[in-house]
């Protein structure tokens, strides 16, 4: 979503979630602005700036479940743009989903960037259909998962990184921790992914994925796009969801 008029100022300037950097950046550009005033920002974190007083222009985000505080803050317009799908990029190939398990990941943190609580739904999408087991390092974090008609799933205030997952603050920082080598592979949103590679080329398709090779700094990376229903407001178990709209206000109840 794009929220438009919040703040009030002579020079414009913007909070963007890292997924929608490239896609609001191309569209100032072609609108003959100058992205000076762009912030890449965590959805999260953004937001609570906002609730503090900071104020920006524009608000981008993927992240729908925010609407009903973005709303609370008196905004002039709201653009709901669609859903998102998730991907993973990765140093190196990955023969099939189960080979998964043997990669270190970058998982944004839910409590910053809710794209984290997306992954952790993906994972347990992906064990519940067999396909691989992801759940149990998430666990070793401290995440909770209880299924019940479903599941639900808590996340710690805290999140202490492990031998197999990173936690990065945005996903701005999970690509950086893929880029110098400190992950093997990092969950995000397609449109972050499209805009980092001018060109993806397609090298096999299942059940699961679409994968893709492309280039970028120098550096083949591999891309996998996953297919079927993307974990969104609507697939997240209710109470990671209402636990996220308590600590955006600052505290979240066990």
């Amino acid at each position: 979503m794009l929220v438009v008029g919040l703040g009030v100022a002579v020079m414009w300037w913007a909070f963007v979630a890292p997924t929608l950097m490239r896609v609001v950046s191309d569209a100032v550009a072609e609108a003959g602005l100058s992205g000076g005033g762009l912030l890449s920002i965590g959805s999260v974190e953004g937001l609570r700036r906002m609730q503090q007083g900071v104020l920006p222009d524009i608000y981008g985000s993927v992240d729908i479940e925010l609407l009903r505080d973005v709303d609370g803050l008196g905004p002039r317009q709201v653009f709901v743009l669609g859903r998102f799908g998730m991907g993973l990029v990765c140093r190196s190939p990955v023969a099939s989903p189960g080979d998964l398990g043997g990669r270190v990941v970058a998982l944004a943190d839910p409590n910053k960037a809710p794209i984290g609580y997306r992954a952790l739904a993906l994972a347990w999408m992906l064990k519940r259909d067999g396909v691989v087991d992801l759940v149990s390092r998430f666990e070793r974090l401290g995440v909770g998962y209880l299924e019940a008609r479903g599941v639900n799933i808590t996340v710690p205030a805290v999140l202490t990184p492990t031998r197999d997952v990173q936690v990065a603050a945005n996903l701005d920082v999970a690509w950086s921790m893929l880029e110098v080598g400190a992950v093997d592979c990092a969950f995000a949103h397609v449109p972050f992914i499209l805009g980092k590679f001018s060109r993806l080329e397609e090298v096999s398709n299942s059940s699961v994925w679409a994968a893709y090779r492309g280039v970028r700094g120098g550096r083949t990376y591999y891309v996998y796009l996953f297919k079927g229903p993307t974990p969104s407001l609507a697939t997240l178990p209710t109470r990671s969801t209402s636990c996220l709209r308590r600590r955006v206000g600052g505290s979240c109840g066990a």
